[in-house]
């Protein structure tokens, strides 16, 4: 289950962990996101903001790993870079460890950087 911005995200009930993705433009989205998700529910969150200043609480349930991810002006991290100053984030959703079962896609933001770079690998190579 792969979502981006053009839906309002629910959780699904037959996913067994959610993956969320985003940049400061997707903190509202991605924060109502986390707060909808059930209190057993497991994930990831990958957040990519400029420094430690821009980070925000976020209520999640124990069982999702928010990870804030500091741009800090380096786009030069990832190889098949499109993705300008959004290397950090595709790089740490790339490199995570993919939980076992189905999973519930929800990336948001800048739309050549994070969405090119993450949508495909994804479906592709995640599948």
């Amino acid at each position: 289950f792969v979502m981006g911005p053009s839906g309002a995200y629910a959780p699904h009930p037959d996913a067994d962990w959610h993956l969320f993705a985003g940049d400061e433009a997707a903190l509202p989205a991605i924060s109502a996101a986390l707060e909808a998700l059930p209190d057993n529910a497991i994930g990831k969150a990958f957040i990519e903001v400029a420094g430690p200043e821009d980070q925000i609480d976020l209520t999640a349930p124990a069982g999702v790993d928010v990870a804030w991810i500091y741009r800090g002006g380096r786009a030069d991290l990832v190889l098949e870079d499109v993705a300008g100053d959004h290397a950090p984030l595709i790089a740490a959703v790339k490199e995570a460890a993919w939980l076992p079962g189905q999973v519930q896609v929800f990336i948001h933001g800048e739309a050549q950087a994070v969405m090119h770079n993450l949508r495909p690998y994804i479906r592709k190579e995640r599948g």
